[in-house]
């Protein structure tokens, strides 16, 4: 997952199957590029690894403007939420 952000990304993971990456000084769409970039690797892996499942995820992205002051308490629930209508879209 890691070769997917870049250098100056935090990712981490949170507990149990859980992950966050905080992408400093972008925009949406450099956002948007490095989400390609992880699902390329995951359907690279999900292609090329011998199991008997693939590996899925669910992705809820938020995004606030420089100098914005928002705790990252709100910024994890405001992604939590979007993560969770993202699968309910995905099942219907």
């Amino acid at each position: 997952m890691r070769r997917s952000f870049r250098d100056s990304d935090v990712f981490a993971r949170i507990g149990g199957d859980e992950f966050a990456a905080l992408l400093t000084d972008t925009d949406e769409s450099a956002v948007a590029l490095v989400l390609e970039r992880f699902a390329s690797q995951i359907e690279s892996l999900n292609q090329t690894e011998k199991r008997g499942y693939n590996i899925r995820y669910s992705v809820g992205s938020v995004s606030h403007p420089p100098g914005s002051v928002v705790s990252i308490d709100a910024m994890k629930a405001e992604a939590d939420a979007r993560m969770y209508e993202g699968k309910r879209d995905a099942t219907r």
